[in-house]
């Protein structure tokens, strides 16, 4: 690890890496958008998932990573089902209903969640960090009283759910004996894509008879854009880039996701996304540079 962390880092490598992130995540929620108007949501997101870890799991075994043992498989299963299950899962759902847009500037209110489940744990927020979880709060309530979400308000609530598990599943996932690195997000994108295949037979979601050309393009993008080439861009930040840098994608991508659904023609932007967008950018960027390690330990990736 050590050495990893002293041998040069090429800055052309972090901007690709930070490109990637940008815009591959900023698109997935336009891509899942696309998908769950033919493929069943739990089947199509456990799908890809499982697929996903287990095409990770096996690259990462023949490069001589040791496969997890049956007690980090087990110490895997909350992570996976509170960030895929509850994160994904949700996310998959409400994209049936609404635009890839306000998917995505809800989900990006993920660290938001994780500052106030912190709060929760006894640590004391800075004034900064108030401040930022008070204009994402705003951005929340614009969107559930000015955008599409207000005659739904049932899916509204639900989608408070996803940024809520990927935050506690990423805080929860730190205290548990979780095999190291890629081996990690391997183990919880498969044990996450499991749960989600029991809810799909659980909903009695039908398998699909055929596979339509542009949906089925869609779920391939996802797990080898979305899944593969996203998440290993994400960890190399993390690595050998500060992690708010790494973490910059959280106020970047819902601005991104806005302007791509623009773009493509899914559903209407209108002002009040906008606002919530640019509130919900703002509330994030500032938790996390309110957060940013001192320069003394800036270099020390996230755990």
């Amino acid at each position: 690890m050590s050495s990893e962390r002293s041998a040069p880092v090429s800055t052309a490598r972090i901007v690709a890496a930070l490109l990637s992130v940008y815009l591959i995540w900023s698109s997935t929620y336009l891509a899942i958008r696309m998908a769950v108007r033919r493929w069943p949501p739990f089947e199509m997101a456990g799908g890809r998932f499982v697929l996903a870890g287990l095409i990770l799991l096996v690259a990462l075994a023949i490069r001589g990573e040791r496969v997890p043992t049956r007690r980090q498989w087990l110490a895997s299963i909350p992570g996976g089902i509170l960030l895929f299950l509850a994160g994904n899962g949700i996310v998959s759902i409400a994209s049936q209903t609404v635009s890839s847009a306000v998917v995505a500037v809800m989900a990006a209110t993920t660290p938001l969640f994780a500052a106030l489940i912190e709060t929760v744990r006894g640590h004391r927020q800075r004034p900064g960090e108030w401040l930022g979880i008070a204009c994402g709060i705003s951005g929340v309530a614009v969107l559930m009283l000015r955008s599409e979400l207000r005659a739904q308000p049932a899916t509204a609530a639900l989608m408070l759910l996803a940024p809520i598990g990927w935050a506690l599943g990423s805080t929860w996932a730190r205290s548990l004996p979780m095999p190291p690195g890629l081996m990690g997000a391997a183990a919880q994108m498969i044990t996450g894509g499991l749960s989600m295949l029991c809810v799909a037979w659980l909903r009695a979601e039908p398998l699909p008879t055929e596979w339509p050309l542009r949906e089925t393009l869609a779920v391939i993008y996802l797990i080898v854009f979305g899944s593969l080439i996203g998440f290993s861009a994400y960890t190399y930040l993390l690595r050998h880039t500060r992690p708010a840098v790494a973490m910059s994608y959280a106020y970047v991508n819902p601005v991104l996701a806005a302007l791509i659904a623009a773009i493509s023609g899914d559903g209407q932007v209108t002002a009040a996304t906008l606002v919530a967008t640019l509130l919900i950018a703002f509330s994030v960027a500032t938790v996390i540079r309110v957060n940013r390690p001192s320069p003394k330990s800036s270099d020390e990736p996230s755990p």
